[in-house]
């Protein structure tokens, strides 16, 4: 894959640009060309976080499901309250 780069600054992908005999055509207001011969692809490394953050996600995760089961049972009282 070739990249020219031209006058005006723009870059344009030659996909079929023939190293030996070059279209004229295709270089013209060509400044620069690039031999991309690899493609570099950014890898994202995922590492867990420390013991200690992990422990408080959780307990906090605990805290909340707790709450949640207090608020549903109390309702559930008020609930039976008010039909008899």
């Amino acid at each position: 894959m070739y990249i020219a780069k031209k006058f005006d600054g723009t870059l344009e992908v030659l996909e079929n640009l023939d190293e030996k005999q070059p279209d004229p055509e295709q270089l013209r207001n060509v400044e620069e060309i690039y031999l991309i011969s690899k493609t570099l692809v950014p890898v994202m490394t995922l590492k867990p976080k420390p013991k200690e953050e992990r422990d408080k996600i959780l307990n906090t995760d605990r805290d909340n499901q707790t709450n949640k089961k207090t608020d549903s049972n109390s309702k559930q009282k008020k609930a039976s309250r008010s039909e008899s």
